[in-house]
């Protein structure tokens, strides 16, 4: 049986929710991807399901945290007016 392919953004976004929610592994990330199924499918695509937690491990074993950060940095800056506060994003 061969690998089934999920998308990036899925596995990030599933699976940045599951640490903010305080998940400790990989196995919290899929379980958070089931808990929250129903509202994950109203952002994201999920043309595979939920991924389970080996995608997760996968993924996360292979990116750098500080260049992750720095991406995630520099994505949250572009949602601050000229002043600096946070805006909203459609």
């Amino acid at each position: 049986m061969g690998y089934i392919r999920h998308k990036l953004i899925d596995l990030l976004v599933i699976g940045r929710c599951a640490i903010i929610t305080r998940g400790e592994g990989f196995d919290e990330m899929e379980e958070t991807g089931q808990d929250r199924e129903g509202w994950f499918r109203q952002l994201l695509e999920l043309p595979q399901g939920i991924p389970e937690e080996d995608p997760f491990l996968r993924l996360f074993e292979r990116l750098n945290p500080g260049e992750l950060m720095k991406c995630l940095q520099n994505w949250l800056g572009g949602m601050r007016d000229a002043d600096g506060r946070q805006t909203a994003t459609e």
